[in-house]
């Protein structure tokens, strides 16, 4: 029995990984998408991010049964020929690694991520925003500084600041290049 070919898409936040798997899952038939962030209730992971990075950034802090047991399932019924995963980490995760066909990494430019995160997310006045750029200052650019160290783990890693369709493309090539 053949297993659907798996697709993880990571990137810090407000890299594009949503709309990047987004994309590449409409693309593909029949296929099907899963979130980290869908399954957050499920999730364990660190409370204090900043800390957890201080101490090592230990991957093994973060377990995702509700996602990992998700994409088991999908694979037992065996109903797609892809699974395309917005998930950090990538291959480094211990319930991933092995699963994982095709790892992308979408390398954005810190201050593109940020100028999204800014757009994307609700903020009540000024105030707010100015609070989470001077956040993002001392604490959460180390950070996602941080997490670009996990493109070299990656199979493709493409340019951020590329529309979506040219991300999506140069994913599907890679697929296609795999024999899929």
């Amino acid at each position: 029995m053949n297993r659907p070919y798996i697709i993880a898409i990571d990137a810090v936040a407000g890299g594009g990984k949503t709309t990047l798997s987004k994309a590449v899952n409409e693309a593909l038939y029949p296929s099907a998408r899963y979130c980290f962030d869908e399954f957050d209730e499920l999730d364990i992971h660190p409370v204090d991010f900043y800390d957890w990075w201080l101490r090592g950034a230990d991957i093994a802090e973060f377990d995702c049964p509700g996602i990992h047991q998700a994409v088991s399932d999908r694979i037992e019924i065996n109903d797609v020929d892809f699974i395309v995963l917005d998930i950090p980490f990538g291959r480094k995760h211990t319930r991933f690694c092995k699963l994982i066909d095709l790892s992308v990494f979408i390398d954005t430019p810190l201050d593109i991520t940020l100028a999204r995160r800014i757009l994307r997310d609700p903020y009540e006045d000024l105030a707010s925003v100015r609070r989470e750029i001077e956040r993002y200052l001392s604490k959460t650019r180390a950070l996602y500084a941080g997490h670009m160290h996990y493109k070299k783990e990656c199979d493709l890693i493409l340019d951020g600041t590329l529309s979506i369709e040219e991300l999506k493309k140069s994913v599907l090539k890679r697929i296609n290049t795999a024999g899929c």
